[in-house]
């Protein structure tokens, strides 16, 4: 017998409230007990989808059952009891996890005739009792515009209301209070929801052990862009942008990555058979194998990059939509002050550019960095825009390289290494990256992938705390300076193969310093330093360092007192890039 048929059964026997709910909880659990065959065949957006489709008929169901139990054999159309049930949150989008809440808006109208309160209560108690996990609001419909104003978060959950069942015109005047309620304070509700984001993000940052739910370029970031569209532009889904926004290339590479996270974050669900949204090391390998990766490596670096590709997007698009509600027209006259060329300017250590300015030439842009004064910048979406869609040529041009090198001898690198980073020509610009972009590091010790490890040590060379090692680098000549943050750059380029890491690098790093016109003996230093770098600290940590024998080997791998010197510093920049609160068994 169908589920619909016993309920019947019950309802007609006169049966208590409890069978009831006995009846839907040994349902609910067995559908449960049935995801994991339902996830190998449908992953993804899909999975998601039809678990929603699922809970909508059970939700229902549930409904139907309660006006049964109300009116009995007397029951009225749906559509004129005053009561709509509506998903909200990942329920409302379709995106509901398996182990996430079922976000509920009961919304109705107070007509004569009609109990609506009681109706709802028996509604909830039945949800409730058979085990659903429910996070809930009831309002009237009248109430929905004065609830919004009052707390950002209902705001925000109605952005994603969807109709589920009920009275179909209640929902019609629950829709129009909603669309009354997406015009009224936009610009209050985009900044709200942007200073939100700054927060979240700075919070859970890139790690190799990501929050697929709120760290940077998790489903947070992708919900920022829904909820920015949605308030400006009143659509339904995001692709509905294609070609006003963005270009369907671009969409579609970002529809991509935030497919993977779906399937990531479903998996984990399955996996701790609870609400993980943590891709924790030890839920590696069993995510691996669910997906499909033979690789457990390659399967973290496919997250990472997808992680980047909706981090990237959403920063560009979302500062594209909002220009009109941010603009301080009092900075206009500034801004043309301080402009560096056509479309580009500085202003008070950030660097912006126009959306409407086509995508300059890549020498152009660092010619633009470059001819900045010698401080940390911070640059707007707009610029980032620029150097994620300029055309780089390859081979490199010899210009290029030339300037990369005087970029490389500023006092302050971190933030254009950063910002090629985020624009995700890191790999183009310095091609032994290729190898490592994303790569995680699962040793106990580093906290980043390779690629941002690397950056990290260039910022930690460039703000050494500890006065010993300042001195001794204040000491080095520029050109020792420039060849140090090279291969404080490049040191870890060689990971990722089978051979060791340290002479791989060495031989990849040859062929850039030539490029960049070092001398014959600074190629020399930078191969030794990159063949050497772990010598240090493996030396301190692990040998014993009163022996004779040690240090004389030591030193003839080093060769002179000048690569010894330079070799400190790169140890210290090395250390201080792996990441804080990390596990490390020589702390």
């Amino acid at each position: 017998m169908d589920l619909v048929l016993r309920i019947e059964d019950i309802i007609e026997k006169n049966g208590s409230d409890f069978e009831l709910s006995k009846l839907f909880k040994a349902f609910i659990k067995e559908y449960k007990t049935s995801l994991s065959e339902l996830f190998k065949k449908n992953q993804g957006k899909d999975f998601l989808v039809r678990h929603t489709k699922q809970l909508d008929s059970v939700i229902s169901l549930m409904y139907k059952t309660t006006l049964r139990r109300v009116f009995g054999n007397y029951l009225p159309m749906r559509s004129s009891i005053p009561i709509a049930i509506v998903a909200l949150g990942s329920y409302g989008r379709e995106q509901l996890c398996v182990h996430s809440d079922i976000d509920l808006l009961i919304v109705y109208e107070k007509v004569e005739g009609f109990h609506s309160e009681l109706i709802i209560e028996k509604f909830f108690y039945l949800a409730l009792d058979s085990g659903l996990k429910l996070g809930h609001r009831v309002h009237e419909v009248n109430d929905l515009f004065d609830s919004s104003n009052k707390d950002i978060t209902i705001r925000t959950s109605l952005m994603e209301a969807r109709f589920v069942t009920g009275s179909s015109l209640t929902w019609l005047s629950c829709s129009k209070e909603l669309n009354r309620i997406r015009v009224h304070n936009q610009k209050e509700f985009i900044l709200a929801k942007i200073e939100e984001a700054q927060a979240r993000r700075k919070k859970y940052p890139n790690s190799m052990q990501p929050n697929i739910k709120e760290s940077v370029g998790g489903l947070r970031d992708s919900n920022l862009i829904f909820w920015i569209a949605k308030t400006i532009h009143g659509i339904t889904s995001l692709k509905d942008l294609t070609g006003v926004l963005f270009l369907d290339e671009e969409y579609k590479e970002y529809r991509a990555a935030l497919e993977l996270l779906f399937r990531v974050r479903s998996a984990l669900h399955l996996i701790a058979n609870k609400q993980e949204d943590r891709l924790l090391l030890e839920h590696i390998p069993e995510v691996s194998r669910l997906l499909g990766f033979a690789s457990q490596q390659k399967m973290v670096t496919k997250v990472l990059e997808a992680q980047w590709r909706i981090s990237n997007f959403t920063q560009i698009f979302v500062k594209k939509m909002v220009r009109p509600y941010i603009t301080d027209m009092s900075n206009v006259a500034k801004f043309r002050k301080n402009r560096l060329t056509h479309g580009i300017y500085e202003l008070e250590g950030r660097v912006y550019a126009s959306y409407n300015l086509k995508a300059l030439p890549l020498n152009k842009l660092l010619e633009i960095l470059v001819s900045l004064k010698d401080k940390a910048y911070h640059f707007d979406a707009g610029f980032l825009n620029q150097l994620t869609y300029t055309k780089i040529p390859y081979p490199l041009q010899a210009k290029t390289y030339m300037l990369l090198r005087e970029l490389f001898k500023k006092r302050h690198m971190y933030s254009f290494l950063k910002l090629f980073y985020d624009a995700g020509i890191l790999h183009h610009l310095f091609h032994t990256f290729k190898k490592v972009l994303h790569l995680p590091q699962f040793d106990g010790y580093h906290h980043y992938p390779v690629d941002i490890h690397s950056i990290k040590c260039v910022e930690a060379l460039e703000n050494i705390k500890e006065p010993f090692i300042k001195k001794l680098y204040d000491e080095f000549s520029d050109d020792e300076k420039l060849l140090l943050k090279i291969v404080t750059l490049f040191h870890d380029t060689g990971k990722g193969r089978v051979q060791d890491h340290s002479e791989v690098g060495a031989k990849l790093i040859a062929p850039f310093v030539k490029k960049m016109k070092l001398k014959d003996e600074e190629v020399e230093r930078c191969v030794t330093l990159l063949k050497q770098h772990v010598t240090m600290s493996n030396v301190a940590f692990k040998e014993n360092i009163h022996n004779e024998k040690t240090l004389y080997k030591f030193m003839s791998n080093i060769g002179d007192v000048k690569n010894l010197k330079l070799l400190y510093v790169l140890t210290y920049a090395d250390i201080n890039g792996v990441g804080e609160d990390t596990y490390n068994s020589f702390n």
